[in-house]
């Protein structure tokens, strides 16, 4: 909730990093609501972020290592293992769903602030 200063662009981006277990580094920005709406702000923040190395290459990301596959070629046990994290995704998905078309149609909106 703090407001950009005035005399300084619109965002601020800083980069951490401090390995963990799931990646090397953490970056965190925060953009002013009037450079634009998620899609064109996606884009704004890519043209902000340039290599240290060599700024005319474009911008990579490390890649994940997925875990290897135990040596017997038995994917179940795996499989057993994603398959909650899969459900879970998909019945949030479509609970928010669910959701937003009740809000936007059967919920009204208040009158005004009591």
């Amino acid at each position: 909730m703090e407001e950009f200063a005035k005399s300084r662009p619109l965002r601020e981006i800083h980069i951490f990093k401090y390995p963990t277990t799931t990646a090397p580094g953490v970056l965190i920005f925060k953009l002013h609501h009037s450079l634009g709406d998620g899609f064109s702000l996606m884009g704004a923040l890519l043209s902000f972020l340039q290599r240290a190395d060599d700024p005319s290459l474009p911008l990579t990301f490390p890649s994940v290592q997925l875990p290897s596959h135990n040596r017997n070629g038995d994917n179940n046990n795996s499989i057993l293992k994603i398959l909650p994290k899969i459900f879970s995704v998909v019945s949030k998905t479509v609970s928010d769903f669910c959701w937003s078309v009740t809000k936007s149609t059967v919920v009204e909106d208040c009158k005004g602030f009591q």
